[in-house]
């Protein structure tokens, strides 16, 4: 069974003649990998034993208080039957165990700024069967640096309960930081000591480059462009990780439409006067080391608008972790591709194209109310938040035709959300979005 490493253990082993004749019981002994952690308590052999009489024989189990996990042996058993030698064996498994549970062990803050403060959270557990008593927490030995809490002392985990602790590092200066604490349990009259080592790596602040791409050229028909947003540090081979931040970034509403992004969230789109949209982003748990890499990308239509780009701006960057000293922020040029022949191939806002969509929030059904701008091929998206396209339609509108349209769609089949709308038309883009609510 499970035994405290420190308790011993009483178990018998009954041998009983169930034949006709007399049996002569001649040698019991113990052999395997673990045969030392076994005694069998004095008899006196051999013995004979008539028929329907038993032998008991005493083993105890001592594991030798340091002595841990699963040990085994062998009870080899020897008898004499009607003149011939027969060996019985008895598989012996005891597990010595206290149950205690320390986790995470190591506990390995990483690297973190010199001047800053980290927290862990550590769990101690009682896996086993038994009580266990924490008697006492020693202190670190870097007592300025690392740090524990609450600091209890005779305090009781019954089977299956634990006890959560933080422990903070405060990185003074540039080095690598190893310390440790000892618990001191009592386990069923048994005292058990365990330890748990703790790292932490001071390092200096460094900078970091955000950026887009210089210039971008793309088509004015994209419904999922990818827009990326790239950063790199810009000293010393330190990798910085989980870190967050958040950004408002500035664009010509009439060129870009976002909807989400491939990392993070967006916490508010707002519309500004002169065409003006400023995104504001938020990123949680990100890596950046002296590679370049992409943090996110910003998922959108691309449109025809009043001009062909537009500068993609940090209007705002607040970095939510500690470390970083400065920020090197550097705008990025959104082009739209058009063709000039014939001249701009633009759109000027006061153009009667509208859209309108009644009711909003919907439930079952919305109706689409279009004013058409021109004869040529339409075509109308409802995409939800993530960018999945859940309805499309395609018309061509002849110079005869009425120019006011109404789109009758079934979204009873929808979840509840956001959805976005997008109507192109040959030189245009409009985007509404509605909510479903269930």
């Amino acid at each position: 069974g499970i035994v405290a490493p420190c308790e011993d253990k009483l178990d018998s082993i009954v041998i009983k003649n169930t034949g006709l004749a007399p049996l002569v019981l001649n040698k019991i002994i113990i052999a395997g990998p673990d045969q030392n952690f076994y005694l069998l308590m004095p008899a006196v052999l051999p013995d004979t034993l008539a028929p329907g009489e038993t032998f008991v024989q005493l083993v105890l189990f001592n594991p030798q208080k340091n002595a841990k996990g699963i040990k085994r042996a062998i009870c080899n058993i020897e008898i004499e039957l009607n003149g011939d030698l027969k060996e019985f064996n008895v598989e012996l498994i005891a597990k010595a165990r206290t149950g205690i549970e320390i986790s995470p062990n190591p506990l390995d803050f990483g690297s973190i700024i010199v001047g800053a403060t980290s927290s862990m959270q550590l769990k101690v557990s009682n896996r086993g069967p038994h009580r266990v008593e924490i008697l006492s927490i020693s202190n670190f030995r870097l007592i300025n640096i690392f740090n524990i809490s609450p600091i209890v002392s005779n305090y009781i985990l019954q089977p299956n309960e634990s006890i959560d602790f933080t422990i903070e590092f405060y990185a003074e200066q540039e080095m690598q930081y190893l310390d440790s604490l000892t618990f001191d349990f009592l386990v069923n009259n048994c005292e058990e000591k365990l330890s748990l080592i703790v790292i932490g790596q001071g390092i200096i602040g460094d900078s970091v480059h955000i950026w887009f791409v210089p210039d971008t050229l793309v088509s004015p028909s994209l419904d999922d462009y990818q827009h990326p947003i790239y950063a790199k540090k810009l000293s010393n081979n330190y990798q910085f990780d989980n870190i967050s931040f958040t950004a408002e970034i500035s664009f010509d509403a009439s060129l870009f439409y976002p909807i989400s992004l491939t990392r993070g969230v967006i916490v508010s789109n707002k519309l500004k006067p002169n065409r003006t949209r400023v995104l504001e982003i938020k990123l949680d748990s990100i890596s950046i080391s002296t590679e370049p890499k992409i943090l996110t990308e910003i998922i959108g239509a691309t449109l025809l608008g009043e001009t062909d780009r537009t500068l993609f701006r940090f209007e705002d960057f607040t970095w939510l972790s500690q470390g970083i000293t400065y920020s090197q922020l550097d705008s990025g040029l959104l082009r739209i591709d058009i063709c000039r022949e014939g001249g701009d191939r633009l759109i000027k806002s006061n153009l009667p194209l509208t859209m309108v969509i009644k009711p909003n929030p919907v439930s079952d059904f919305v109706e689409i109310h279009i004013n058409l701008l021109e004869t040529g091929l339409y075509k109308l998206e409802v995409l939800n938040s993530q960018g999945v396209r859940t309805q499309f339609y395609e018309w061509k509108q002849e110079l005869a035709k009425e120019n006011a349209l109404q789109l009758t769609i079934d979204t009873s089949y929808l979840g509840s959300g956001i959805y976005f709308v997008i109507l192109k038309s040959p030189t245009n883009t409009l985007i509404e979005k509605f909510m479903i609510i269930r």
